[in-house]
């Protein structure tokens, strides 16, 4: 919320004078200037539901297994396969760095953007 706060009103009023709708202004001129911090969002929500194993191990049906559920499953009674762990774990964490290299510019911003109040 503090993203689209921080857009001034004035610059949807002025959007809205030139003839534009509401929503036109609202797409045109206050979605790309709160986009920092969507996409930040966008980022750590990715992030927190690509991580999730709790709901996934209660949910999931035997036949379905997420990643991270997948991933526990190599600890058995018998020990760790660590060969197998290590090669889940860097394909579970691949997706992650390729998002947030896309995101990356709109981070820093995003994540001071809308922290204080001014």
């Amino acid at each position: 919320i503090g993203f689209l706060e921080d857009v001034p009103r004035d610059l949807e009023e002025q959007a809205m004078v030139d003839g534009c709708t509401r929503w036109q202004a609202f797409m045109k001129v206050v979605l790309p200037a709160a986009r920092p911090g969507l996409a930040a969002a966008g980022l750590f929500a990715f992030i927190m539901s690509w991580n999730e194993m709790f709901y996934a191990l209660m949910l999931a049906g035997g036949h379905s297994k997420t990643l991270p559920v997948a991933i526990a499953g190599y600890w058995t009674f018998r020990g760790v396969d660590m060969g197998k762990m290590s090669v889940a774990i860097t394909s579970a964490v691949i997706p992650v760095m390729i998002a947030s290299f896309f995101v990356q510019r709109y981070l820093v911003r995003g994540l001071g953007g809308g922290a204080l109040k001014g």
